[in-house]
């Protein structure tokens, strides 16, 4: 794009209706730049400077630099190109560190939560912020940021799975308690027979059943299957070696 070509529109556009506000003049030029990478954006705004510079139209020239090149940033974050924003690049920066110390912070508390919880002990783990800093200053962090990530989808991995053994464990041990079998062969050695023995098997079943309901409605259930998913977690986090 040719610099005084585009100058000449500039002025023919606001020649066109000298009344149009500083806001369409900036928008009419964001239009014409297009989808130009900040650095052609600077150059070409260099330019239109020189070409101005006798009637100094862009005096915030400096703030409007860095808005181009905050919504190139975001448009790299968020995968599409930024919304237009009536908000200074200084308010945008503030509000896009908000969101991401909000992200930074639950990972790193869910990380937290996952050495203590599922693996059963904490862990001096270097948080997000480090880890990016040093991805991005070349620094020696331990861990890349890839594997940072991978940590939570390992822990899911296996939480899921836990989860299935405990239940699978508890319910087991439930089913053998109300076995017919077993509470046949806690009564052998009787003399009863026929409807008496029938009576004290049905006896022993609710006295099982009482025990179990108890078991389950003060939350001894509950705490037990807990128990039991941390001791899993703790189990298959040690047989794949922890995480990376």
């Amino acid at each position: 794009m040719e610099i005084q070509a585009l100058a000449q529109e500039i002025r023919e556009y606001y020649q066109s209706n000298p009344h149009r506000s500083e806001e369409d003049l900036e928008a009419y030029l964001d239009q014409k730049l297009g989808d130009r990478p900040p650095e052609q954006r600077i150059h070409i705004m260099e330019g239109l400077m020189k070409e101005f510079g006798h009637l100094q139209p862009f005096p915030q020239y400096e703030d409007t630099t860095n808005t181009f090149l905050l919504r190139d940033l975001l448009t790299k974050l968020l995968g599409e190109k930024a919304p237009e924003s009536t908000l200074s690049a200084q308010e945008m920066v503030k509000r896009l560190a908000q969101a991401l110390n909000t992200i930074f912070d639950s990972l790193n508390q869910l990380i937290g939560g996952i050495n203590a919880t599922l693996m059963g002990k904490r862990m001096e783990t270097e948080t997000i912020r480090f880890v990016i800093g040093s991805q991005i200053g070349g620094g020696s962090a331990s861990i890349s940021l890839q594997d940072y990530i991978d940590q939570i989808k390992e822990a899911f991995s296996i939480a899921h799975k836990a989860f299935q053994e405990a239940a699978r464990t508890k319910f087991k041990e439930i089913l053998v308690e109300l076995d017919p079998e077993k509470l046949e062969k806690s009564i052998e050695g009787g003399i009863k027979f026929g409807p008496l023995r029938k009576a004290e098997l049905f006896d022993l079943y609710k006295e099982k059943f009482r025990t179990l309901k108890n078991w389950l409605e003060t939350g001894l259930l509950m705490e037990a299957t807990l128990r039991e998913f941390e001791k899993t977690c703790q189990k298959l986090y040690s047989q794949k070696g922890g995480t990376k």
